[in-house]
This record gives structure tokens, sequence and C-alpha cells, in this order.
């Protein structure tokens, strides 16, 4: 018979208002994945957590960061 397709998994969360930055150590600054990273340099990276994504046509899995060692997430670092 036919094998059913693995499940999917994922994560959805929230964050606290003011959390706009994020910082990591792994390949960046754009997104990597597995079979397209050799183009992004594996150091320290940070940036605004909505500039971390792209809004393709066809809704897609995106903003992925492959191989990252860790990961922060901290308020907005913007002076008024």
């Amino acid at each position: 018979g036919q094998l059913e397709p693995p499940p999917k998994v994922g994560f959805r969360g929230t964050l606290v208002d003011g959390y706009e930055d994020v910082s990591w150590f792994g390949h960046g600054p754009h997104e990597s994945y597995w079979d397209r990273h050799q183009s992004a340099w594996v150091g320290r990276h940070s940036g605004k957590i909505l500039h971390q994504t792209f809004k393709y046509l066809r809704p897609q899995e995106n903003g992925n960061k492959f191989a990252t060692r860790w990961m922060a997430l901290s308020p907005s670092s913007r002076t008024l």
C-alpha cells in the first residue's frame, strides 16, 4: 500500500512588543539552505526581524539561516 506523507512540523510564535532586532552566528546575511549556502559566509550577522523574510509570489518557506549556531532576539536599537 501507499505510505502516508510525513507530518509537517513547524514553529509559530509571537514576540513581546518592542523586539525588532535579531543577531545570529551562522551562514548569512541572506537566507541560506542546505543546497544553497555557499554564497553565505559563516560569521556573526544582525538585522531587523522583519527583513529576514521575503514575500515570494507563491507562499513558501523563506528566511532560513543554514547551520545557525545561536540566535538572539532583542528590543529595537532605535534611539529617539
